[in-house]
């Protein structure tokens, strides 16, 4: 209808809501919602702006989507075109390939023959491969059952060496006497250990009847050294440690003891001696810890793990 019309009628209510209204003293004005003539011109101008440039966007879209359709329809007869083609070259293929007799076929046939045959050997070669490998490894076995049939053999023998007493009270006495030589025991004479009770003896006499406790230290050392040497050598099969640890072997010899003949400190010099050349030559099969107050100087400075002082600032306990 128009402002002009509109501002005719006198509401007293809004037609839209049926709010009270109140009336714009200016008549140019819409009674209704106040805007003036001049605003709403410049919307509808913008509106009219707005559809004139989506109608234009509109035509552009459209020419758009009937090319695009135009394009597909000539990409489709070409599809179309292209797969008659593919089928009837297929056809032709087909055709000739049933009529073709190839020249090389008798060739080819041979070669699929002789490719059989090679791999019907190669077959045969890995059976045969197979096989040589388990009888290596079955020849290995055997090997390794032989070395422990020949241990086993070597250990029943050192067993039955070891059941012989006699034998084995023999080869102690032997190192026995051979050890009391290097300590520089004092008129060594008739030293043996006892079959019977498993003590030394020395001079014909029990060894703790020489009255003499540096002869004491010397055939305990001794005694103990016999049986670690032999135990650990290689050709007997024993359950011993191959552990000794020896608690001052220079007790009652050199100055400290009572017996003239036992004053000698080249005695203690011999056991130190003696302890270094098992170092020497069984370091690898036996352990030996000796605790002594002082030593030679011909003791090596590796073999010396600790040293204490008088004073108690050092001591196994709290250093080791």
């Amino acid at each position: 209808m128009g402002v002009r019309e509109i501002n005719k009628y006198d509401f007293k209510l809004c037609p839209n809501c049926l709010q009270p209204l109140s009336t714009h003293k200016n008549s140019a004005d819409c009674t209704l919602c106040g805007n003036s003539m001049e605003n709403l011109a410049e919307q509808v101008i913008e509106l009219k702006s707005e559809k004139r440039s989506i109608n234009t966007k509109q035509n552009e879209l459209e020419k758009h989507i009937v090319h695009s359709m135009s394009v597909r329809d000539e990409l489709v007869n070409k599809t179309d075109f292209l797969t008659k083609k593919i089928s009837q070259n297929e056809r032709i293929l087909t055709d000739l390939t049933e009529s073709y007799v190839n020249p090389y076929l008798q060739e080819i046939s041979f070669i699929n023959l002789s490719l059989g045959k090679l791999y019907s050997e190669n077959d045969e070669l890995d059976n045969s491969l197979r096989f040589i490998k388990e009888l290596n490894r079955l020849h290995l076995v055997l090997k390794e059952k032989q070395n422990e049939l020949e241990d086993l053999k070597g250990q029943i023998d050192d067993q039955v060496v070891m059941n012989n007493k006699t034998d084995v009270i023999t080869m102690l006495n032997v190192k026995f006497n051979e050890i009391l030589e290097k300590f520089h025991f004092p008129k060594l004479s008739n030293a043996y250990i006892d079959p019977k009770k498993y003590i030394p003896y020395i001079r014909g006499r029990k060894y703790n009847d020489l009255g003499s406790l540096g002869a004491v230290t010397l055939l305990t050392v001794a005694y103990y050294l016999t049986i670690l040497v032999e135990a650990s050598s290689k050709e007997i099969n024993s359950n011993h440690l191959n552990l000794l640890m020896i608690d001052t072997p220079s007790k009652n010899l050199g100055v400290s003891s009572k017996s003239t003949e036992f004053q000698d400190e080249e005695i203690f010099k011999s056991i130190i001696s003696y302890f270094v050349e098992l170092d020497k030559n069984m370091s690898s099969e036996i352990q030996l810890i000796v605790i002594n107050n002082g030593y030679p100087d011909i003791l090596p400075t590796k073999n010396i793990i600790k040293e204490f002082s008088s004073d108690g600032n050092s001591g196994l306990i709290d250093d080791i």
